[in-house]
């Protein structure tokens, strides 16, 4: 959505900022044609978080756009965004408390065994450690991003180890690491570990409840949640119609016809 905002931050109607939820639309029915997809699943983001509540520095060195244009392409984009996965069909999965990455999670974990392949519509490093399943790929630049992948960027660990290594070097959710230590060096130290809970020990363990708290705000999904939901939602065009006529969206042919057919 973010994206979208700016590559079409010239489509608006009738005092609404169309450009984001038109570019995101178009960019998720493109991954969908690309990887052949059956059934999508939105996860959300849901504010106050409970990583905020336990640990009140969390994302807080993130500073908001003071552009009042900026300010409502992203209110209005939001909205649309939320409106039109409300009318998709598509699953989407939010609650209080909990961040998108949470729920990739819960799915990937609930899910890996019933489908050929996952497709994660991120790039956030944070869903590294969801790579431990054959199965499951992120959608970088470059393209489907997986466990081989990943084994080759990052030689000598696996991706369960994520957690770990930003619990060590911090993590880009304003959760500060151990003082002088970047990536590299909690891969070294990762390295050289027998069992992954010795870099405990490293410097005689007076890091121990640095990591442990990091590692424990890295770790997903969070405080264990999980979901048993069946992914039964129904399409009904008319309303996705509606919805875009509404906001004097013209989608391009493919767009309805990709909705069609997935579940």
């Amino acid at each position: 959505m973010h994206k979208a905002m700016h590559t079409n931050r010239h489509l608006s109607y009738r005092g609404h900022f169309t450009g984001g939820v038109f570019g995101f639309m178009k960019q998720v029915v493109s991954k969908i044609n690309d990887c052949r997809i059956a059934k999508v699943i939105a996860c959300c983001d849901t504010k106050p978080y409970q990583r905020e509540v336990d640990f009140p520095d969390y994302k807080q060195g993130r500073k908001g756009d003071k552009d009042p244009e900026m300010i409502k392409m992203l209110v209005d984009s939001k909205r649309l965004v939320s409106d039109f996965l409300e009318v998709s069909g598509w699953e989407t999965l939010a609650k209080k408390g909990l961040e998108a990455d949470d729920f990739v999670a819960m799915s990937v974990d609930g899910y890996h065994d019933k489908y050929d392949k996952i497709y994660i519509m991120s790039t956030d490093s944070d869903l590294h450690q969801l790579l431990g399943y054959a199965n499951v790929f992120m959608l970088k630049k470059q393209g489907p991003y997986g466990q081989a992948a990943f084994r080759k960027e990052y030689e000598g660990i696996e991706p369960e180890d994520w957690p770990w290594l930003t619990a060590l070097a911090g993590s880009h959710n304003d959760v500060p690491g151990i003082r002088g230590v970047g990536e590299k060096t909690a891969l070294k130290i990762l390295r050289d570990c027998d069992q992954l809970e010795d870099c405990l020990a490293y410097k005689d363990g007076i890091h121990k409840d640095l990591i442990l708290r990091n590692y424990d705000l890295s770790v997903l999904p969070y405080k264990d949640y999980r979901i048993r939901k069946s992914l039964n939602r129904r399409y009904v065009e008319r309303d996705v119609l509606k919805f875009l006529t509404k906001y004097g969206i013209n989608p391009p042919g493919y767009v309805i016809q990709t909705m069609r057919d997935v579940k």
